[in-house]
């Protein structure tokens, strides 16, 4: 499993590719909020069968719909890990 972290101000994105699941994944955490607050994680695509993304332009769009450009490097890097099943 690949994984990246950015954060940005109350943010943190995690994301990346999960080979047994055969999904890109994307988590936004809110910072402002407890660690044990169950809405700490508001978004977590990917993990299951309804998110599933198989493409890296997927996972590209939902990043932008939830506020996070995933520039054209990571990009290469993530179509990289998931032909390598990283």
């Amino acid at each position: 499993m690949s994984q990246h972290i950015v954060e940005q101000g109350e943010k943190k994105y995690v994301f990346g590719w999960d080979q047994h699941l055969m999904s890109f994944f994307l988590q936004v955490h809110d910072l402002i909020k407890d660690e044990d607050d169950e809405d700490r994680i508001p978004v977590w695509l990917g993990a299951t069968q309804d998110t599933i993304m198989y493409e890296v332009e997927d996972l590209v769009h939902a990043a932008q719909k939830n506020g996070l450009h995933i520039d054209h490097q990571t990009q290469v890097k993530l179509f990289g890990e998931k032909d390598d099943g990283v």
